[in-house]
């Protein structure tokens, strides 16, 4: 769960790509202040990135799930800076290059994670199937004495 948690948050720093690409006018709203809306979104969502990280953390993630938020607060930062320093950059489209290059690892990832609980799974079966054995012996031991 706590690998779930973490890939999570590596994606939700681009919500407000997602909520752009799926209802348009939405880049145009502004809030109270005169300030676009899909950046409040995105600030609040970079806090939440950081809140699921640390709760997966928390639950002992599977190393590899720390790409996805790794990705995204490197990526984010650095559109980050580049818009600030004048550069004129159309966010949806490299937003969403990016996030197509964040989902190739991660379907890696995801793969990886999948046999990892694979491997768990059998590595239980077989501890069981173990104990299941040795207990059945002990009884045939015990009945013979």
């Amino acid at each position: 769960m706590g690998s779930i948690l973490v890939i999570i948050s590596g994606f939700i720093p681009f919500i407000d790509n997602i909520i752009t690409w799926i209802y348009p006018a939405f880049n145009k709203m502004l809030d109270a202040r005169g300030v676009p809306l899909r950046s409040d979104i995105w600030i609040e969502s970079i806090y939440a990135s950081i809140i699921l990280v640390s709760i997966g953390g928390v639950m002992q993630a599977y190393k590899l799930s720390y790409f996805f938020p790794i990705y995204a607060a490197t990526y984010s930062l650095v559109m980050y800076e580049l818009m600030r320093y004048g550069f004129e950059i159309n966010p949806d489209w490299y937003h969403r290059l990016g996030f197509l290059f964040m989902l190739v690892p991660g379907f890696y990832i995801i793969y990886r994670l999948i046999e990892h609980i694979k491997d768990l799974k059998l590595q239980d079966e077989m501890q069981y199937n173990t104990i299941k054995r040795l207990s059945k012996l002990n009884k045939i031991k015990d009945e013979a004495n």
